[in-house]
């Protein structure tokens, strides 16, 4: 999903006058308060180096019948939307929106390239969206957005969507969601998913994996460091609950490096 950029312009002009007050020397503690708060707004965690390799183990990428399948169908779509929904409803309800119109928008937005399904037979077990790298995971054009959602929640959901997001280190993807359909959940169906990325990013040269995990859900981060995922830094979001209307108050940002560099 792309930022409409020219929302910072309003941003920008409203700076203005707090610039010219640090100019002069008369800051007040407000306006300090105010450039600390820029200043954080736009940090983002691509600064953060890559931890020491872990090696992490990978196992083969198919087990009870499953099998894994780069893209997407125009026929899997809604399917691979209603999963995402109902495993991140924290995070995609805020930006699109809750129900059918949320996740016919949710499956539009899906990139092809950019999404791996783990399947049993035509079934959809499991969903994962990647960055990777040179091109965003989640696309369409705002003014759709907007036609779809109404001026208001299109720019409250972009900006929803852009705090939460994450940059991938260099030289990296970055798992931005991954999902299992609730009848599979405890049988590795995302282990399955992240150890046949580890694999594929290796084949690319890639130097390992990102992901952000909600402070809420201690399993998933459980589980991601015993696939070889390393904490990085905790991403506070504690002033922002009330505009992304969810219920964490921090995320964890953590890598796992697939080769020495």
């Amino acid at each position: 999903m792309k930022f409409p950029w020219w929302c910072l312009g309003f941003i920008g002009v409203w700076q203005l006058p707090v610039l010219w007050q640090a100019w002069l020397g008369e800051v007040s503690a407000w306006a300090w308060l105010n450039l600390l708060w820029f200043g954080w707004f736009f940090s983002l965690p691509a600064s953060v180096a890559w931890p020491r390799a872990s090696h992490p183990q990978t196992a083969p990428a198919t087990q009870r019948g499953w099998h894994i399948q780069q893209g997407i169908q125009p026929q899997q779509r809604l399917p691979a939307a209603k999963i995402l929904q109902a495993g991140l409803a924290d995070k995609f309800a805020a930006i699109v929106g809750a129900g059918d119109k949320g996740e016919q928008l949710l499956a539009d937005m899906l990139v092809a390239d950019c999404t791996r399904l783990l399947l049993q037979d035509e079934h959809i077990v499991a969903v994962m969206v990647v960055n990777q790298g040179d091109q965003e995971a989640f696309q369409i054009p705002f003014g759709e957005m907007v036609a779809r959602l109404g001026l208001k929640r299109a720019l409250l959901g972009v900006l929803r969507a852009w705090l939460l997001a994450s940059e991938s280190l260099a030289g990296g993807w970055h798992i931005e969601a991954i999902a299992v359909d609730p009848r599979y959940r405890g049988q590795g169906a995302g282990s399955t998913l992240i150890q046949a990325l580890m694999t594929e990013a290796q084949q690319c040269d890639r130097r390992g994996l990102t992901l952000e995990v909600v402070d809420t859900n201690p399993a998933a981060q459980a589980l991601y460091q015993r696939l070889g995922f390393q904490p990085l830094k905790r991403h506070q979001l504690s002033a922002w609950r009330g505009l992304l209307a969810v219920p964490f108050s921090s995320t964890l940002y953590m890598a796992c490096t697939l080769s020495d560099p």
